[in-house]
């Protein structure tokens, strides 16, 4: 019989984050989150989205043995944006055992029915920017440092009880050129020459820091129409760039500004970071964040995190120049690959602007939904 528990003190808190670094122990595709990131997010007001999410988090045990855990949010915005009462299920992970899985997702899906939710989807997290999608295919690839990667059993759990696909994300592998693209090159020179556009780019990460909240104005315009996006505030936009200033390399953020310097467009890349992420074991101090450090300085993929361009500049090329210059960045790093992240299956503007690079494939992740 499993036995679920909801998580309450700092020892269950503990508890709901080593499982996973129990689960995943020696598994060489799954790249360790920041211990610390995860326990915030366990304890009631600590991070952002808790001021305009409600969540919950349960442990199974069977036999007495801590088996499997997952999180339940109530998203106010998302479900305010996509007019919906849904319930998400987040950081769900568990042993091969339906009747464990099952007894998680009930528990979630009783509690968000008690909260008026009539349908249950996920893994989604508290913003588009969370860790979200169950890996489908792909499970023998090394994922990145922001994505989740989980085993191929619990695709058959999510069928048998009674979950459905909501949507897909692929997620493509490339191979960077010896010499950036003549075709992107022409475009990205014309644009700036002809309509006046500026590539910004930076040495010091000092010198991001006063556009930072022009770069989340982009994101929150160029991506709320996307699935399961919602509004970032500025206490969400500073959590993220306090969470990710020290383990960035300012040479892979680059920005366009138009003629009259106002931010239309961003790109941020960072070198692979899921080998550090592997060998600091889920911890930053004391010595995790050399693991990471060393990682943007030596080595042979590139991590495509985020492009946006404002909606209405959208379809004019733009893309190109943060394309061309991060391209050169990278062969100056001598980096021979590139991953693109998740792309929504249906986005077809992103996933055009890889059309001229040698790429496979790779991945693909899922939304799983069901009424309750």
């Amino acid at each position: 019989m499993v036995e679920i528990k909801v998580v309450e003190t700092k020892k269950q808190r503990k508890e709901f984050v080593n499982f996973l670094f129990k689960l995943y122990k020696g598994n060489k595709y799954w790249a360790p989150p920041f211990k610390a990131s995860e326990m915030d997010i366990l304890i009631p007001g600590k991070v952002a989205a808790h001021k305009f999410c409600k969540s919950k988090f349960f442990l199974a045990y069977k036999d007495g043995k801590l088996v499997g855990r997952v999180g339940g949010i109530i998203n106010s915005r998302t479900n305010a944006q996509w007019n919906e009462n849904s319930v998400r299920f987040t950081r769900f992970d568990f042993i091969d055992d339906y009747e464990v899985s099952g007894a998680l997702l009930k528990a979630v899906e009783e509690w968000g029915a008690s909260e008026g939710a009539d349908k249950c989807h996920g893994p989604l997290g508290y913003s588009d920017l969370d860790q979200e999608g169950m890996l489908i295919e792909g499970f023998d690839e090394m994922g990145t440092f922001v994505t989740l990667y989980n085993y191929e059993y619990y695709v058959d759990h999510m069928k048998h009880h009674g979950y459905g696909k909501d949507i897909d994300w692929v997620e493509y592998r490339f191979e960077i050129p010896e010499k950036v693209d003549k075709k992107i090159h022409t475009i990205s020179q014309m644009l700036q020459k002809k309509a006046g556009y500026k590539l910004l780019e930076f040495t010091k990460t000092k010198d991001l820091l006063k556009y930072a909240k022009d770069l989340f104005s982009i994101w929150n315009k160029a991506y709320i129409v996307l699935f399961g996006a919602a509004l970032l505030d500025e206490n969400q936009v500073d959590e993220i760039v306090k969470e990710f200033l020290g383990i960035v390399n300012p040479e892979f953020i680059k920005l366009v500004a138009d003629k009259n310097d106002n931010i239309v467009a961003f790109g941020i890349c960072f070198p692979s970071l899921t080998k550090a992420a592997q060998k600091a074991k889920g911890n930053i101090l004391p010595f995790g964040l050399l693991h990471f450090l060393h990682a943007l300085k030596k080595n042979d993929t590139m991590d495509m995190y985020l492009v946006g361009v404002l909606p209405e500049l959208q379809g004019q090329g733009i893309n190109a120049i943060l394309i061309d210059s991060l391209m050169s960045t990278a062969i100056k790093y001598n980096l021979k690959y590139a991953e693109s992240n998740p792309e929504l299956e249906n986005n077809e503007k992103v996933q055009s602007q890889w059309k001229d690079f040698e790429k496979r494939q790779h991945r693909r992740r899922r939304c799983w939904i069901k009424e309750i």
